[in-house]
């Protein structure tokens, strides 16, 4: 009997599908051909592979005509386990949690633990200070984008009483996920803004925290919530 070919067609995710609160549903999936996959075992794949043989040898590289060029099999156990997820370029911090295993494509970065608690820290108005402070910045025809590469991602300076706060902060940082995937499925124009109040409120309660975990003084938190005040609208 043969395997399903859902053993080798794959979720993924492109840089522009994370959003600053979630990851949307799966709608994109990649046909996931490595050295250690025989396309005579999967039909189906076969046959919708093989209209296209003449195009796929002419790549570049050693691989089978069928097979991806870099397949990175080493990091299938990191990128099919719940982690971090987060695209390199945006108009504000977009790291989020990936709960269903999608590979992720080269305008993405993983970090291989799933926090939320660090999420929550990752997206506040100090992280936001912080990256526009280091990131190279790319200028956009009606916004300025950042660039967040591992270099400036890598050594952000995660507070040192995170552990403290920690299920405080993965609280509201599950709440604030959940409120905005309600606001996502909101028809009506009124409850789509209460459930935007909700959001900023919760938001606002994450800065709080992150501010006293940091240790700012009220006129470093006055000199950081003037810096991010003009923010992008939660819906993007």
């Amino acid at each position: 009997m043969y395997p399903h070919s859902r053993e080798i067609l794959k979720p993924i995710l492109f840089g522009r599908d994370v959003r600053r609160y979630f990851v949307p549903s799966a709608d994109r999936f990649v046909i996931y051909c490595h050295p250690n996959v025989e396309t005579c075992r999967y039909p189906a794949i076969e046959r919708h592979l093989a209209p296209l043989r003449q195009r796929l040898t002419k790549r570049a590289g050693p691989q089978q005509w069928f097979e991806l060029q870099q397949p990175a099999t080493a990091l299938l156990p990191i990128v099919e386990r719940p982690k971090i997820v987060y695209p390199i370029i945006a108009n504000q911090c977009r790291f989020v949690i990936d709960e269903d295993g999608y590979l992720v494509n080269d305008k993405m970065f993983v970090l291989p633990l799933a926090d939320s608690a660090l999420v929550a820290v990752l997206k506040s108005r100090v992280a936001n200070f912080y990256f526009v402070s280091v990131c190279a910045a790319l200028e956009g025809s009606r916004d300025r984008y950042l660039e967040f590469r591992a270099q400036y991602v890598d050594p952000f300076p995660i507070p040192l009483e995170i552990e403290k706060a920690s299920s405080e902060l993965a609280s509201l940082a599950n709440q604030v996920h959940q409120l905005y995937k309600r606001r996502a499925r909101a028809k009506i124009y009124h409850e789509r803004t209460a459930l935007q109040r909700q959001i900023d409120a919760t938001d606002r309660e994450i800065d709080r925290l992150v501010y006293e975990l940091y240790g700012l003084t009220e006129k470093e938190i006055r000199i950081v919530a003037d810096a991010t005040a003009v923010e992008t609208p939660a819906a993007t």
